[in-house]
């Protein structure tokens, strides 16, 4: 589904994302993100749980399963594809690749192992591969955030924000005429 200069990307994103779209509302306490069935602990189905007002770095609570995955390659694409989901994919993946392995296990129905037709994660963002794509920054492509020790990985949460639904399919930034698309994608 990805097309260098291309418009398949949009069509990949909304395919990755149709899941996850049927819910609308704001924070992870409303939509698919509701996770607090009858108590006021939903964040612990993410983030471990600590009694320390200033825990530091986030602790991550679901088991991960890392190398059950098939990711992204693509000949054309210059940049270095991780051989397994990493960081915060592989946070998102423990409950979203219908394994049910992590978290509360309100993933897709049936696994969902083969990420090879998605959008590529856990990507070494580096422009300097490519010209087809925007420079980072302090960490950052335009305003959406990437991830890892060198602030260099392109992670789901580089586009998604889970704790924010406001533009549904917890989108950081609206898709329209392909804005976020083209935040890192130069056509």
């Amino acid at each position: 589904m990805w097309k260098r200069g291309g418009r398949w990307l949009g069509v990949a994103l909304i395919a990755l994302l149709a899941p996850v779209g049927a819910a609308l509302g704001q924070g992870p306490g409303d939509g698919v993100h509701d996770l607090e069935q009858g108590n006021d602990e939903f964040c612990v189905y993410c983030h471990a749980e600590s009694s320390d007002p200033d825990p530091g770095p986030v602790s991550w609570n679901p088991e991960q399963n890392a190398g059950a995955y098939t990711l992204y390659r693509s000949a054309t694409l210059d940049m270095t594809v991780a051989g397994a989901p990493q960081g915060m994919s592989l946070v998102c993946l423990s409950c979203h690749d219908g394994t049910g392995t992590g978290g509360h296990g309100r993933g897709r129905s049936g696994p969902v192992t083969d990420l090879s037709s998605h959008h590529p994660i856990s990507v070494t963002y580096d422009p300097g591969r490519d010209r087809n794509f925007a420079d980072a920054s302090g960490g950052q492509v335009g305003t959406l955030p990437l991830y890892g020790d060198g602030n260099d990985q392109l992670e789901c949460a580089t586009c998604h924000h889970p704790h924010d639904n406001s533009l549904g399919a917890y989108l950081r930034l609206a898709n329209q005429r392909d804005a976020l698309c083209l935040t890192c994608h130069r056509m």
